[in-house]
């Protein structure tokens, strides 16, 4: 159990049997005086030896502490412990108690580690302070058992994980790893970062607290570059001036397992993730008070398929959005995808989309800004392709495209085949759709709808380029 600091109180003493004493003689002269001895926070010990005692006896005084702390002085200083008392007058001591080892000094560990070492909870409030980087080399492992408490000391305090090492620290929800700035200071940014390059298996980090990281703003508290692979689970990032997390330097998946993390008020945004990283994402994560969005840089789904899983936040696209040869675009139910001014989310002909939102839980596809008409371009679907289920757009809503001269929200190729299902096109700069209809029969070839709602589309809701006429809604 760790405490900032110790209370000191006073509570009632317990009493136990002086070391010397005598029966009460009161009443054949002899002079008696009162010794008092208490414990200054009866939650931290007790203190047995008071009493009424004859004037020249000699009373022990046992200052007794409970579990997790320890006796450390009494009140005027003695250390002694048990007490002797000679009794000359009366007598009032008191027995201060603090956390166990609250006296003694945090370990510090900083430069290169070399050979394996372990972390063990030294039952300190700081159990170890990082001065500056702590840098983990030469094939070495770094484990941090639960409970333990690391300060960085400042800026240039941080955690380095060169390749072939590793970082194990493996907290409990009842003890939990917590990696935090100097005392005296709480501010954002206060020291420096976890920055994993290695693939170890041994590499995790679960049920860890990290908090006031991140002290550039370019940056992020916990960053995964070169060959990193790390399992991240029921940690918590509290508080950083640049992002949570950066794993956008990674060229494979740096998440073993992603699952059950609190991001917080991070100054800039939670997560950088490269495109083929979006599904190692798991479920029970947290993003709430940042710059509030999954930043996704790379563009180009091909030959395999990329799912956007709920997060409870919106993926910022970084770029245009492509879907290509034999790529599989796909989206849960209530995931939301954001574009950037001007870009687009293009599906190949080769390409498929697979959007499947609920009733009750939505697929939203908008702008950065939401809400501003004609602030991206909108969805150019171009596809034909029947394979792995086919294209569909089921229980989604489309925001805030159509920024192209006379583009959509979503904009529909000569030769394609789509489901579409209960979809909403708002906002747009020019169209909710547009679309080349078959002057036979006022349809587009293979085209399926059901329940499309428009709204709010500047130039109308769906322009015919067979005609040269805009529509109330799809044939």
């Amino acid at each position: 159990m760790k405490h900032r600091f110790a209370i000191m109180g006073i509570a009632s003493a317990f009493c136990c049997l002086p070391f010397f004493s005598s029966c009460n003689n009161e009443d054949k002269g002899d002079k008696y005086y009162q010794i008092t001895a208490v414990s200054g926070d009866s939650l931290m010990g007790y203190v047995g030896g008071g009493g009424k005692y004859r004037l020249g006896d000699v009373v022990k005084i046992i200052a007794t502490p409970m579990p997790g702390y320890e006796f450390y002085q009494w009140d005027d200083g003695s250390v002694e412990n048990p007490r002797m008392v000679d009794v000359k007058n009366v007598g009032n001591f008191t027995a201060l108690f603090r956390v166990k080892n609250e006296g003694v000094n945090a370990q510090h560990i900083s430069g290169l580690v070399k050979d394996d070492l372990v972390l063990k909870d030294l039952g300190l409030k700081i159990d170890y302070v990082v001065d500056s980087a702590l840098i983990i080399s030469n094939a070495s492992l770094l484990k941090v058992e639960p409970g333990v408490t690391i300060e960085f000391a400042g800026e240039k305090a941080c955690i380095i994980v060169e390749d072939g090492s590793g970082l194990q620290m493996s907290g409990k929800d009842a003890t939990p790893i917590i990696l935090q700035g100097p005392i005296d200071n709480s501010n954002k940014g206060s020291w420096g970062y976890v920055e994993y390059r290695s693939s170890r298996l041994e590499n995790e980090m679960t049920y860890v607290r990290i908090n006031n990281g991140g002290c550039d703003k370019d940056g992020a508290v916990i960053r995964l570059t070169e060959n990193a692979s790390v399992s991240i689970q029921h940690c918590t990032l509290a508080g950083g001036l640049g992002m949570g997390i950066d794993a956008s330097k990674v060229e494979g998946n740096p998440f073993k397992s992603f699952s059950n993390n609190k991001i917080s008020n991070m100054d800039n945004f939670a997560m950088h993730i490269k495109l083929n990283q979006v599904n190692h994402l798991g479920a029970g994560n947290q993003y709430p008070n940042n710059k509030n969005f999954i930043l996704v840089s790379d563009s180009l789904i091909e030959s395999g398929a990329v799912t956007f899983s709920n997060q409870g936040i919106p993926y910022l696209m970084d770029s245009d959005l492509l879907v290509g040869e034999n790529g599989i675009l796909s989206a849960e139910a209530g995931t939301s995808l954001a574009f950037k001014q001007d870009k687009k989310l293009y599906v190949s002909p080769e390409g498929t989309i697979q959007i499947s939102g609920t009733f009750s839980s939505l697929v939203s596809i908008k702008g950065m800004q939401d809400g501003v008409a004609g602030y991206w371009k909108g969805i150019d679907f171009q596809s034909n392709r029947n394979a792995f289920g086919g294209n569909y757009l089921r229980y989604c809503v489309v925001n805030g495209g159509g920024s192209a001269t006379n583009g959509a929200c979503l904009a529909l190729g000569d030769d394609v085949k789509l489901d579409l299902k209960a979809v909403q096109f708002f906002n747009s700069g020019h169209y909710g759709m547009t679309v080349r209809l078959n002057p036979l029969t006022a349809k587009v070839d293979g085209v399926t709808s059901e329940n499309l709602k428009f709204a709010n589309n500047k130039s109308g809701n769906v322009y015919d380029a067979t005609t040269d006429q805009t529509l109330p809604e799809l044939p």
